[in-house]
This record gives structure tokens, C-alpha cells and sequence, in this order.
């Protein structure tokens, strides 16, 4: 049942907006309205801290300064638009003020779902873009597609699309499946195995 939104008022030229039944729900910034974003689901979980363990580790293992940040860590792009992204990999931890990071994240990442989908690819996109993030991950979990943009010139182009292959492959399937994928900021330094990121899902 789609959920009623209504505007409670207006500050600053910013709306914002309430629920009837939003009390553990969490909201972003985008273009001057506050968006609300839904609990995620527990695959959404799984697969960020996947993602999460598999960065932190390395980071440790190599004495780096980077910090990697889940859920809840906004990133300022302008007084409009603080977006939350899933996970971000960040540079600099001096730039985190408070809740929001004040700086260009190294790496953002986005699981998508049917009701986030054209807001990540489009908006948020855009945004990051904006803001000059070198590299954009949207995921997919149900269908395990991970797809890495670069940004060029201000806009997120496709790098590359990793999928894992269907459990039960038709004879028809065919091409090569990436399963392998490396973070732009690390290069070959690391590289990040799909069937790690999926497991059990």
C-alpha cells in the first residue's frame, strides 16, 4: 500500500515532508526536498558489508588512512542536496562534519531497488557527478549485477557491467560473465570477487 506524503511546510524553499506512518524511517536531502528512504531489505544489508569488510580489510592490511562509511553518513554536494549514499569510501576523515562529509568521496555506492532505482541513476547520479566523485557503483542485488561508472568530463559513464552467471544457465546464455571487479581508486591493487559480495544470497 503506497504510503501518504503530504507537505507540512515550507522553510528556506525547502519542503518538508512527512508520513503518516514514517516514525523509523530515514530521509536525504535531493534538490531542496527531503526525501524519505525506506528500511532496506536484508539482501541490501549482506552485500554492503560485504562490500564494507572486504575495503576495511584491506585498508588494514596496508596501513592506509582511507575509511570506509555505511549507511547514515550524508555527503554534502550544495545547500540543496545532501544525499545518503549506501557506503562510500572516503580520503580525508577531517572533512566528516558530523553526519555529512564535506569532501568528494573516493567511491559511492547505491543498492538500487524498484522504488530508488531512477532516483539513484538519475538525481543522485548527477549529483555525485556534479561533485566530481571519480567512481559510481549501482547495485542490484536480487539479480547480482554490480555496474561501475566512471566519471568523465562531470558525467558517469559505463566502466563496465559485472554480473554473476545464473545458477542454472540456459544453452541459449551466452558471452562472458565479469566476476571480478577492481575500484578505480586501488586499480589492481585489490580486486573485489563477486561470488564474496553475493554469497548466500
Amino acid at each position: 500500500m503506497p504510503q501518504e506524503i503530504e507537505i507540512t511546510e515550507e522553510l528556506d524553499n525547502r519542503l518538508i515532508i512527512t508520513t503518516t506512518h514514517g516514525e523509523d524511517r530515514d530521509f536525504e536531502l535531493i534538490n531542496g526536498v527531503e526525501v524519505e528512504v525506506a528500511k532496506p531489505k536484508w539482501f541490501h544489508n549482506f552485500v554492503l558489508v560485504a562490500i564494507c569488510n572486504i575495503l576495511s580489510n584491506f585498508i588494514k592490511q596496508n596501513k592506509l588512512k582511507n575509511k570506509v562509511m555505511l549507511d547514515g553518513i550524508a555527503v554534502y554536494v550544495d545547500e540543496e542536496s545532501e544525499p545518503e549514499p549506501d557506503l562510500v569510501l572516503i580520503e580525508d576523515k577531517s572533512k566528516l562534519d558530523g553526519g555529512v562529509y564535506r569532501g568528494v568521496p573516493e567511491l559511492v555506492v547505491e543498492v538500487t531497488s524498484p522504488s530508488t532505482i531512477r532516483r539513484d541513476l538519475n538525481e543522485k547520479s548527477e549529483m555525485y557527478a556534479k561533485l566530481g566523485v571519480p567512481e559510481y557503483w549501482t547495485i542490484q542485488p536480487v539479480e547480482k549485477i554490480i555496474t561501475a561508472w566512471y566519471n568523465v568530463s562531470g558525467v558517469f559513464k559505463v566502466n563496465a557491467v559485472y554480473q554473476l552467471p545464473p545458477e542454472n544457465p540456459k544453452l541459449t546464455d551466452e558471452g562472458e560473465y565479469l566476476t571480478q571487479i577492481q575500484t578505480r581508486y586501488y586499480g589492481d591493487k585489490l580486486t573485489l570477487d563477486l561470488y564474496e559480495i553475493f554469497y548466500d544470497i
